[in-house]
């Protein structure tokens, strides 16, 4: 399993734990949304790094060693190859890849199993059941926590909650109880946040939007 020593799982993973539901693994988020989150979220992964960063919007790269996450260093070879490209452009443009490449690193870390389901008398869909339901779930509720604490939170923490408000699953961490409160923190927060956070937040945001669009169409 890809985790730090406090625990910390991959940006991207933690985002995609929240996406599902913590018993039953089935999806929160129309799949072109999820996309755009976990796209937004591998980018996040390399800012946290100090691989990524943002100059009037534009994604640039910092060095050229690549990251040590195999996931995050394809990513990274991808922005290599296109260095000025617009920040808000990436969530979309990642949407596909980033939903199958941080899938498979979840799958690969034994944190979900994949349980086919039904989706109404013909379709079925694919969830992904957490093996641990309570640890699931913790990876929402401590952004609650963090975002109702008295301390300041950790960069990456900022950086996960502003994901999971761009893709409109704040009420989630929150249980919809004191969602103005933690909105209110997270955008405080963010206006502290260096490196881009807050164009990347509101690119997820923004491609998002396009994403519920294109799915009601």
């Amino acid at each position: 399993m890809s985790c730090a020593p406090d625990g910390d799982l991959p940006l991207s993973d933690d985002l995609f734990l929240i996406a599902h539901c913590d018993r039953t693994g089935r999806p929160r988020l129309h799949p072109l949304v999820c996309g755009v989150a976990l796209g937004g979220g591998l980018l996040g992964e390399l800012m946290l790094t100090g691989h990524l960063h943002a100059v009037a919007g534009r994604a640039r790269l910092r060095g050229r060693r690549p990251p040590e996450d195999r996931t995050c260093r394809g990513l990274f070879d991808a922005l290599s190859r296109e260095p000025h490209r617009d920040l808000s452009a990436w969530p979309a443009l990642l949407s596909r890849s980033a939903g199958r490449a941080v899938t498979a690193r979840v799958l690969g870390s034994g944190l979900v199993v994949p349980v086919r389901y039904r989706r109404g008398l013909l379709a079925r869909g694919t969830a992904y059941r957490p093996v641990d339901g309570n640890g699931a779930y913790w990876r929402s509720a401590r952004l609650a926590r963090v975002l109702d604490g008295p301390g300041p939170p950790r960069p990456r923490d900022v950086l996960l909650a502003g994901l999971v408000e761009a893709c409109g699953l704040l009420p989630v961490a929150t249980d919809g109880d004191g969602t103005g409160r933690a909105l209110h923190r997270l955008e405080h927060e963010l206006a502290g946040f260096g490196d881009g956070a807050r164009e990347l937040v509101d690119a997820v945001r923004l491609s998002v939007g396009d994403a519920v669009l294109g799915a009601r169409t």
